[in-house]
């Protein structure tokens, strides 16, 4: 098992909630090309600065990015009709 995993089990055991996962906060992000494969080599870096990288297939990069903008749209819309200040997090 990943620490990933190993701290949603202890979470979800804890709370009681099948649902509930243990969540890094984004510090960093970075995004580069390479030459060798058909992909972006995308660097996650959370708050306290534990790094990956995951290497990300040119179609699923664009699925992701397709994504990650509806649901932002959504959620902004929501917190605007929800009343919530400008400069709202997301997160």
């Amino acid at each position: 098992m990943t620490l990933p995993s190993l701290l949603t089990s202890a979470l979800r055991q804890w709370t009681g909630d099948q649902g509930a996962r243990y969540v890094f906060g984004l510090g960093n992000w970075s995004l580069e090309a390479t030459k060798e494969r058909n992909c972006l080599i995308a660097t996650l870096t959370t708050t306290d600065g534990f790094a990956t990288s995951f290497g990300i297939p040119f179609d699923t990069c664009q699925a992701l990015g397709w994504n990650l903008m509806q649901h932002a749209d959504e959620v902004s819309q929501e917190l605007a009709e929800d009343g919530a200040p400008d400069g709202a997090k997301l997160n």
